[in-house]
C-alpha cells in the first residue's frame, strides 16, 4: 500500500519511481508520509552559494550583454542559486526578474525566508558574506535589497512548463532531470527550448548530458562548465564548432606526428562532423576517442563515436561506446550486446555486462 502511495505522489510530479530511493521501512507510516515528505526524501535538496565557481565567473561577464534579464530556476531547492543571480545582477546595476520553482513546500518556504547556516555559505569569502548577508550569531540572513524582483513558487515543474507563456534569457535545471524518465526528460528539454528567448541559455548540472540536446542547443564549454545556447537560424550553422575545433587540432597533431601530409581546413567541418571522421584513418580516430575519454570529455567523445558506430563493425568502437554510455548514465544494454556479438572473447566486455545487468 505504501509503495502504491509513493508511486502515486511521484507520478503526479512526473518523477520516476525507483524502489530504495526513499526510506520506506520504519521511518514513516502511511498517515505520516506526506506528499512533501516524499518529495524531500526522493530529491537531494543540499546546495550552497556559488556552487561551480567557474560558471558564476563566466556569467558575470555574460551579464554585460544587456540591461534587463529574466531568469527561471527549476528545482531551486532552498534558493541559493536564485540569490546568486540576484547578488551578481544587483551588483552590476542590472534590472532583473528571477523566478525559483520547486515542488517542496518546505524548501520554498526556506527560500522565501532567505535564512542560511554556515554550511550554505562555506565557500564564500568574508567580504561577500558581509556584502550580501546580515549575520546574527551563526545565522546568515539575505539582505532585503537582494530579495527584490525575486519570486519563489511551490510548483510542479511539469505543470509550470505546461502553463507558463513567459520567455526567459536563462533557464537552469541543475541536477534535477536525473529524477525523471527519459520520456519526460525529452519533453522538459523541448519545453524549455520553447520558453528560452532567442540565444537564451540553458544551464544543467556539471557533467549532465542528454543526446537529444544536440538537436536543440548550441554547446559552449570549457573544462570546468558547460552551457547550452538555444539554436536559432542565426547560430544553427555553428552548432558543433566548439568540439570540431578540438577534433581538428587533435587530428592535425596526430597526422603530423605520423608524417602524413594531410591537413584539414575549418571549412571542411563546418556543416557536418561526419565529414571529419571520413578523412581520418581508424588508428588516429581511436586515438582521438581515447584522448577525449582520458580528459573526461565524455559528451564530446560520445557525439564523435556516435557518428560512425551505426556503420561500423569494429568491436573496439562499440567497446568505447559502452564505456561512454556508462559514464553519461545512458542505457548501454544494446551497445554491450553488439560489442559482445562482434568480440565474444573479450573478458572485460563480459565483466562490464555483469555490471550493466546488475
Amino acid at each position: 500500500m505504501k509503495d502504491g502511495y509513493i508511486k502515486q505522489v511521484l507520478a503526479k510530479y512526473g518523477l520516476e519511481y525507483k524502489k530504495g530511493d526513499i526510506v520506506e521501512k520504519k521511518d514513516y507510516d502511511r498517515t505520516s508520509l506526506s506528499e512533501d515528505k516524499i518529495l524531500e526524501k526522493y530529491t537531494i535538496g543540499e546546495s550552497f552559494f556559488f556552487r561551480d565557481k567557474e560558471l558564476w565567473n563566466f556569467l558575470k561577464g555574460y551579464f554585460e550583454k544587456k540591461e534587463l534579464w529574466k531568469i527561471l530556476s527549476l528545482g531551486c531547492s532552498r534558493g541559493e542559486e536564485v540569490y546568486n543571480f540576484s547578488f551578481i545582477l544587483n551588483e552590476k546595476g542590472k534590472k532583473y526578474q528571477i523566478i525559483g520553482i520547486d515542488a517542496s513546500k518546505k524548501r520554498i518556504a526556506e527560500a522565501r525566508q532567505g535564512i542560511y547556516k554556515f554550511w550554505s555559505v562555506r565557500f564564500m569569502n568574508e567580504k561577500d558574506k558581509i556584502k550580501f548577508f546580515n549575520k546574527e550569531k551563526e545565522i546568515y540572513y539575505v539582505k532585503p535589497e537582494f530579495k527584490k524582483n525575486v519570486e519563489f513558487k511551490k510548483e510542479n515543474i511539469l505543470e509550470y512548463l505546461n502553463s507558463t507563456k513567459e520567455k526567459y534569457d536563462i533557464i537552469t535545471i541543475r541536477r534535477v532531470l536525473i529524477y525523471f524518465s527519459n520520456e519526460k526528460i525529452k519533453y522538459i528539454l523541448n519545453r524549455i527550448y520553447e520558453f528560452l528567448d532567442n540565444e537564451g541559455i540553458l544551464i544543467l548540472g556539471n557533467g549532465e548530458f542528454y543526446p537529444e540536446m544536440m538537436e536543440l542547443y548550441k554547446i559552449f564549454y570549457n573544462k570546468n562548465f558547460t552551457v547550452w545556447m538555444k539554436k536559432t537560424d542565426k547560430n544553427l550553422a555553428d552548432n558543433k564548432k566548439n568540439f570540431l575545433d578540438y577534433y581538428e587540432k587533435k587530428g592535425k597533431k596526430l597526422l603530423k606526428k605520423n608524417n602524413k601530409e594531410r591537413f584539414y581546413k575549418k571549412s571542411f567541418y563546418k556543416n557536418n562532423s561526419k565529414k571529419f571522421t571520413e578523412n581520418i584513418d581508424k588508428e588516429n580516430y581511436i586515438e582521438i576517442i581515447k584522448d577525449l575519454i582520458n580528459k573526461k570529455e565524455y559528451m564530446y567523445a560520445y557525439q564523435l563515436i556516435s557518428n560512425i558506430s551505426e556503420e561500423s563493425i569494429d568491436p573496439l568502437i562499440f567497446k568505447y561506446k559502452v564505456i561512454l554510455e556508462i559514464e553519461l548514465n545512458l542505457n548501454a544494454k544494446n551497445t554491450i550486446e553488439k560489442a559482445l556479438f562482434l568480440n565474444p572473447n573479450d573478458e572485460e566486455l563480459w565483466n562490464i555486462k555483469k555490471i550493466i545487468d546488475g
